[in-house]
C-alpha cells in the first residue's frame, strides 16, 4: 500500500529528497533516464559499419570516426557505487590537449553519435560535459602508447567522470550535466 503525496512547492520537495539522500541514502539503484558514453574511433568494418561513417585517420587507416562507445544504456539499472571503466587512445598523434566529450542520448541503444541519413546531420545524443587533458611537455610517444582510463561514477545523484592518463598517473574530473 502506497501514499502519493503532491507537494505544494515542488522545487522545495526536491531540495528537501536531496537534503535527505544526501543525509542518509535509502536508494540502492536506479534506472537509467537516458544512455551515456562517448564519441570514439573504430577501425572500420563494412559488414558492421553504415559507409556514412567512414573515413581514413590521420595514419591512412580506415575508421569508423564517430563509432558511440556506451558506457550505460537507458533503462539499465545501475548500483550505487557502480563505476563504468573503458581504457581509450586518442585519434592524433600531434594532439596536446585531449578532449573527451561525453554525451546522453534519450535512445536506449546507440551505435554513432550521428545520423547521416536524414537531410541535415542529426546528432543522436547531445554533449553533457568535456574533460579536457594538457599533455606533459616532451611527450612524443605515439598515440597507441597514449593510454587514458575513462571512468564513470553513478554512486551518487550526480554523474562524476574522470579521464587518468595511464603514462603519467595524472588524471582529471568533472560533474556530467544530465539535466539540460
Amino acid at each position: 500500500k502506497f501514499r502519493v503525496i503532491v507537494p505544494e512547492d515542488h522545487k522545495l520537495a526536491i531540495a528537501h529528497g536531496a537534503v535527505r539522500y544526501r543525509k542518509k541514502p535509502i536508494i540502492r539503484s536506479r534506472l537509467m533516464n537516458r544512455t551515456y558514453g562517448i564519441a570514439v574511433s573504430v577501425k572500420y568494418d563494412p559488414s558492421v559499419h553504415n559507409k556514412e561513417h567512414f573515413c581514413y585517420n590521420e595514419d591512412g587507416d580506415e575508421v569508423c570516426g564517430d563509432s558511440f562507445l556506451t558506457f550505460v544504456c537507458k533503462g539499465d539499472p545501475v548500483i550505487m557505487n557502480e563505476i563504468a571503466v573503458f581504457d581509450i587512445l586518442p585519434d592524433f598523434d600531434k594532439e596536446k590537449v585531449v578532449r573527451i566529450p561525453f554525451y546522453c542520448s534519450e535512445e536506449a541503444s546507440l551505435d554513432y553519435l550521428n545520423d547521416y541519413r536524414t537531410p541535415d546531420i542529426i546528432p543522436l545524443a547531445h554533449k553533457v560535459g568535456e574533460l579536457c587533458f594538457e599533455l606533459p611537455h616532451g611527450d612524443i610517444l605515439h598515440k597507441d602508447q597514449r593510454v587514458f582510463t575513462v571512468i564513470l561514477d553513478f554512486s551518487s545523484a550526480e554523474i562524476f567522470a574522470a579521464v587518468k592518463y595511464q603514462n603519467t598517473g595524472t588524471d582529471v574530473h568533472t560533474t556530467l550535466d544530465f539535466l539540460s
